[in-house]
């Protein structure tokens, strides 16, 4: 679809999820693992600091 998305890794919001086979994982578990599971393939991981750099050199 040509988007191009960013995680701004050090802002995100988490929450205790339970997964599809009902074993519930920490807040800081899933913290960790978002970036890790959409890293170079859904998005591109960058801190606040990356991203507010970025958007005052546009």
């Amino acid at each position: 679809m040509g988007f191009t998305t960013y995680l701004v890794a050090d802002v995100k919001a988490m929450f205790d999820r339970a997964g599809p086979d009902g074993v519930v994982y920490a807040e800081e578990q899933v913290h960790c693992m978002t970036p890790v599971n959409v890293h170079e393939k859904f998005a591109t991981i960058a801190s606040a600091e990356e991203i507010m750099e970025w958007l005052s050199s546009v």
